[in-house]
């Protein structure tokens, strides 16, 4: 009988693949919660922020980075991490192994730090160099008082104008002094020269200050009867030489629209008892006047006035009495007579009536006998109903 011999070698094939294939089926796989099979999870890859993203710098100056490292999957930061620094370009910023950033010259310049797969960036721009600064006033001469805004550009050596910090000063505070925003402001007549700097760079503008204009109304005091007008002349000076000017620009206002209106020539007209002022405005300078209503002896004029018996209107008009003069007559004629107005009179700088009238319709009379203190009498008529077409007349009797 014959025995066969069988190769090892050729058996171990079979085995080897056999063995791997178990080895195969080992490798852990994920599964979901009804055991389908998924995909394998992909890499964890820190993510790093860099604090402040963007930076603007000029040449020489240093500025600290801060890096953060945040876990990929949870974003929590991680502590006690080191991460690796670099410039983009040296030439315009370096970068120390802490994260210090040291700029050189005009330009933009990408830092970086590293930590594993993990990057973060953030961006350095460096301004270049101010090479000149203009300036220019919106108005170049201006008058004791008012202000002039200055307008500023820091240019580099592309020409451009640049945000930068500016500084002003004034050669003349007393003539002009400027604000740290370029507001200049004119304090006495004269020229001051208004220096803007920044970064060792300056700009001039040179300011003319102009004293006060003067202004002055005439006449100064006037007495005008109700309805009657006054027309108040102006005059202007230059403010260096004292010349009246011609031609400027004048604007006139009341204080008392109920007593008298002005037009844009100084015509006033007197509608209403009291006493008004008028203001003249030229070159941002004043000059005032004042106007009473006076009635004329002997004339009467038509009145008119608000008023009711819980809250009673008074307005006042004048007359002026002469020294010597031995009565004063004083009467209010209602042409209807459901109207009530009663009347009081004053004497110079009195504070308590020398006579008073109080009928019950609009027709009153007050006589005041002598000898009487010269001066401007002053006459109420008050309103305890709304009062039209009522005549006043005050009549002075040597």
């Amino acid at each position: 009988m014959h025995t066969r011999l069988v190769s090892t070698r050729r058996s171990r094939a079979p085995m080897l693949r056999a063995m791997m294939l178990g080895w195969a089926l080992l490798v852990p796989v994920a599964c979901s919660d009804d055991d389908e099979v998924t995909a394998p999870r992909g890499l964890n890859i820190p993510r790093v922020v860099i604090t402040p993203g963007t930076v603007t710098l000029r040449p020489g100056a240093t500025q600290q980075l801060a890096a953060e490292v945040r876990d990929g999957a949870t974003d929590a930061v991680l502590t006690g991490q080191t991460v690796t620094w670099a410039s983009a370009d040296t030439l315009i910023a370096r970068v120390s192994s802490t994260g210090l950033v040291t700029v050189v010259r005009p330009g933009t310049a990408g830092i970086t730090a590293r930590y594993g797969t993990g990057v973060g960036a953030a961006s350095i721009v460096v301004l270049g160099p101010v090479t000149a600064v203009t300036v220019t006033a919106a108005q170049a001469t201006i008058t004791a008082g008012t202000t002039t805004q200055l307008s500023v550009a820091a240019i580099d050596a592309t020409g451009v104008p640049q945000a930068r910090d500016i500084t002003y000063t004034s050669s003349a505070p007393t003539v002009a002094t400027v604000t740290n925003s370029g507001v200049v402001t004119g304090t006495g007549a004269g020229t001051a020269t208004i220096t803007a700097t920044s970064e060792g760079r300056s700009g001039t503008v040179s300011i003319t200050v102009l004293a006060p204009t003067a202004v002055s109304l005439s006449p100064t005091t006037s007495f005008v009867a109700q309805g009657g007008t006054q027309q108040l002349a102006i005059e202007v000076r230059d403010p260096v030489t004292g010349v009246p000017l011609s031609g400027q620009t004048v604007a006139y206002t009341t204080s008392a629209p109920s007593v008298a209106t002005v037009n844009a020539t100084g015509l006033v007209t007197v509608i209403g008892g009291g006493t008004a002022t008028i203001t003249a405005t030229s070159n941002g300078r004043t000059g005032t006047a004042t106007i009473t209503n006076v009635a004329t002896s002997g004339t009467a004029f038509t009145i008119g006035g608000p008023g009711t018996s819980a809250s009673p209107s008074s307005r006042s008009y004048f007359v002026n009495v002469p020294a010597g003069a031995s009565r004063l007559t004083v009467t209010l004629a209602g042409t209807i007579t459901t109207e009530e107005s009663d009347l009081e009179v004053y004497a110079p700088g009195g504070t308590a009536p020398v006579c008073v009238s109080k009928n019950p319709a609009s027709n009153e009379s007050c006589v005041v006998t002598g000898p009487l203190v010269a001066g401007l009498y002053r006459i109420n008529v008050i309103g305890t109903t709304v009062y039209t077409s009522v005549t006043l007349r005050a009549t002075v009797t040597p």
